[in-house]
């Protein structure tokens, strides 16, 4: 915590050096890196900056990116910009930039044009070589991208509000850098991995939402997704609950409240919420097994789960799912639970299956749309100004659903009322 604020308090001491001495209309920001594994609060720094944006470089894991775009675009509810991603063609491909763009990036600038002829960085993927002779694959790439015309549409100074939220913790992410032994022989599930889980499960719905912080007002939210928040104050959790109270539709995955804002376990895990839950935990909260899956049966189909799950005791929640195998086996899996004028939907581990099935419930608790999913890794995310549906195939395979054909790492935008568009509830 007291790295991240001193980054921030070094950008605001920068920035009221600057500030006087720059044309008004001219804004200042600076680039965020390293987004979700080292414990910064790059949210945090939006307030001494006049525009936010990140170095969105691309990785194999699906939707990693639309994440970080999300937390950007969240921060102030404004377009956000790319200060440094790569145009290489491969693996680079036309849905990792219209995502980008589709998310909020109003400006997305190369790293970089140039080569460096010698020190640091003179081998990296630049737009031109040592001499200044551009690629010609990146050439024709950024012109094709430049000409669609859903690269050209013109971006809201201020965002809406989505209807959802999904809850980021920075001192979650923290946890995972602690030199406690236990934890690293245990080969614990690093937070942002499961973070990471949960929201591409929610992308393949195309549930659209904003990041947000613990303690951070809910008010205007009618769904709250909350993967593996497993540091929260009591007062974080009595935001929570106010929010359920009022009719709010809780999405909880394992870990819940397992320590305070100081990482002191509480008595039992999840103590706070254990009425809004609606079950108790028991210390052993975390059962390693010597396989590398649970299963769980729900219904009539048994799904997959990772090794870590919270054994829990149902008081007022009903148990959707049970573990089948393993230590676990007989421990809800899921549960449903309605609290004052709201509903809480829990997965006690994390699981894409379990993850969608109660996405769904609580998506229709919550009156918020969501679609069938379109593939694995297709991204499905209604524009935040809704006036469309993006899709985007970040496959190495041709997508195909109801019709719609998307090629591979490609992205298309569709109206509202597109009938190739499966709403879940069609």
């Amino acid at each position: 915590r007291f790295f991240s604020e001193s980054i921030r308090d070094f950008i605001k001491l920068q920035y009221k050096a600057i500030r006087p001495r720059v044309d008004p209309n001219h804004w200042i920001s600076t680039n965020s890196t390293a987004v979700f594994d080292r414990g910064l609060d790059h949210q945090d720094w939006s307030s001494v900056i006049d525009t936010v944006g990140w170095d969105a470089y691309y990785t194999p894991k699906f939707a990693s990116s639309a994440l970080g775009h999300d937390l950007f675009r969240s921060a102030k509810h404004q377009p956000f910009w790319i200060f440094e991603t790569n145009s290489l063609p491969e693996p680079i491909t036309p849905a990792f930039w219209g995502e980008m763009r589709a998310h909020g990036a109003e400006g997305i600038i190369m790293w970089h044009w140039r080569n460096h002829p010698a020190n640091a960085e003179n081998e990296t993927q630049t737009f031109c070589d040592w001499g200044g002779t551009p690629d010609p694959r990146r050439v024709e790439f950024m012109q094709d991208i430049a000409a669609r015309s859903d690269m050209q549409l013109p971006l809201p100074r201020t965002y809406p509000r989505a209807k959802a939220a999904l809850l980021y913790c920075p001192d979650c992410a923290r946890t995972a850098l602690t030199p406690d032994p236990y934890l690293h022989n245990r080969k614990e599930i690093p937070y942002t991995e499961r973070l990471l889980k949960a929201y591409q499960v929610l992308a393949r719905l195309g549930i659209a939402m904003d990041v947000i912080r613990p303690g951070e007002d809910l008010s205007e939210y009618d769904l709250l997704a909350m993967p593996s928040a497993q540091l929260l104050s009591e007062e974080q959790g009595d935001r929570i609950r106010e929010f359920v109270t009022r009719g709010g539709t809780l999405l909880g995955i394992a870990k819940t409240m397992h320590k305070d804002q100081w990482g002191h376990n509480y008595n039992t895990p999840g103590e706070p919420l254990a009425d809004v839950l609606g079950f108790t935990m028991s210390r052993n909260r975390t059962l390693p097994s010597t396989t590398d899956t649970y299963h769980a049966l729900l219904g009539k189909r048994s799904v997959e789960c990772d090794p870590f799950v919270e054994s829990v005791t149902p008081t007022t929640a009903r148990v959707e799912a049970s573990f089948t195998d393993g230590i676990a086996e007989g421990h809800p899996a899921a549960l449903i639970n309605r609290y004052e004028k709201g509903f809480v939907y829990y997965s006690t581990a994390s699981s894409n299956a379990l993850i969608e099935h109660l996405a769904y419930k609580a998506t229709q608790s919550a009156g918020i749309q969501c679609y069938r999913p379109a593939g694995d890794r297709i991204a499905i995310y209604p524009d935040p100004n809704r006036n469309g549906v993006w899709l985007f195939n970040h496959s190495s395979s041709p997508g195909t659903a109801n019709g719609l054909k998307i090629p591979a790492g490609e992205f298309q935008k569709l109206s509202l009322d597109d009938p190739r568009l499966l709403r879940w509830d069609s």
